[in-house]
């Protein structure tokens, strides 16, 4: 199985983030699959300021310190106060990112919705989110976010004129001469190939399985 590369805040980094480092990976189709349709519903609840700060005059989300959760005053409900407790409480207990990530899928939930419906044109949402003044969970989902390391993707970039993007043929190709380079031990080879594809914005992580060798 392949992929291509997985930068900071991609599905990759939030399914590591879903298991305890204590417990080992899942790296199945089923979960592999599972982590990236949870990924894109907390990557548009990320995005959501961003996307629609003008339609749901909304501020502008400024860049937060890495890794760092803010005063707890930086959101005023009390409900915002008892999920960043939740939140903090589960990487006090052992570093469990599984518990702190579930935290933020649940404050992610009515974000993610309203991003739905906003990009199918639902106007009635934008009253709707008035009512339910969800710019502090959203502000909050931002903070703990960023201390996991996650943030929302920009949105792709239009390919310019004939040029169709990432040729993924050429990638396949490439990942399978590299994978014949190391069977025949040719380990110059193979690095020169993984080189050569990460000067193209192209990262391959290999993860040695117990009965396979599986590239995503």
């Amino acid at each position: 199985m392949s992929g291509i590369k997985s930068s900071k805040g991609t599905w990759s980094h939030s399914t590591l983030l879903q298991a305890h480092y204590r417990k080992p990976l899942d790296f199945t189709a089923d979960a592999i699959n599972a982590a990236a349709t949870g990924w894109k519903g907390l990557n548009a609840a990320l995005g959501l300021g961003n996307s629609y700060a003008e339609t749901l005059n909304w501020p502008e989300c400024k860049p937060l310190p890495q890794e760092v959760i803010q005063p707890a005053h930086s959101s005023t409900l009390e409900q915002c106060s008892e999920i960043r407790q939740h939140f903090i409480d589960a990487l006090d207990d052992d570093l469990n990112s599984s518990g702190a990530i579930a935290v933020l899928f649940d404050l992610a939930r009515p974000l993610r919705s309203l991003a739905n419906r906003l990009e199918r044109g639902d106007t009635k949402a934008i009253q709707e989110t008035a009512q339910l003044n969800l710019l502090p969970r959203w502000q909050l989902l931002v903070e703990l976010a960023n201390v996991l390391g996650l943030e929302a993707e920009k949105a792709a970039q239009p390919a310019p004129e004939g040029n169709n993007g990432v040729d993924e043929k050429h990638i396949q190709l490439a990942i399978a001469a590299r994978q014949e380079a190391k069977a025949a031990r040719d380990f110059a080879k193979a690095d020169r190939i993984r080189d050569e594809l990460l000067a193209q914005g192209i990262e391959l992580i290999v993860v040695k399985l117990p009965s396979d060798l599986l590239i995503f």
